[in-house]
C-alpha cells in the first residue's frame, strides 16, 4: 500500500508531533522532568510560527504566478489570438504547477 503525500503536508502532520509530545508528556509523565515548562512551550510555538510562515509564503508565490497567468491570458486576448490558444496555455500551465 502506497500513500501519495506532498512534502508540504508531510512537514505539517511533523509539527504537529511536537504539540501532541508536549501535551502528552505533561499529562503522562514518564519521569518528573517531562514537566510542561515555559521553554518547551516556547519551543513548539516557534515551530508553528515557523510552519504558518512558510505556508504564507508559499501562497504568496502561488498567488503571484496565477496573477501572472492571467496577465499573459490577458496580453493574448488582447493580440486577437483565438480563444482556443488561450485555454491551451491556461491549461497548460495548470498542470504544470499541480
Amino acid at each position: 500500500m502506497s500513500y501519495d503525500v506532498s512534502s508540504g503536508l508531510s512537514d505539517v502532520l511533523l509539527s504537529t508531533s511536537a504539540l501532541f509530545t508536549l501535551v502528552l508528556a505533561s499529562v503522562f509523565p514518564a519521569t518528573s522532568n517531562d514537566r510542561f515548562t515555559l521553554s518547551k512551550f516556547v519551543a513548539v510555538t516557534l515551530r508553528f510560527v515557523s510552519l504558518v510562515v512558510a505556508v504564507a509564503i508559499a501562497v504568496a508565490v502561488a498567488v503571484v504566478e496565477m496573477a501572472c497567468v492571467c496577465h499573459d491570458i490577458c496580453i493574448l486576448a488582447e493580440s486577437k489570438t483565438e480563444l482556443d490558444d488561450i485555454f491551451k496555455v491556461f491549461n497548460d500551465v495548470l498542470t504544470e504547477h499541480s
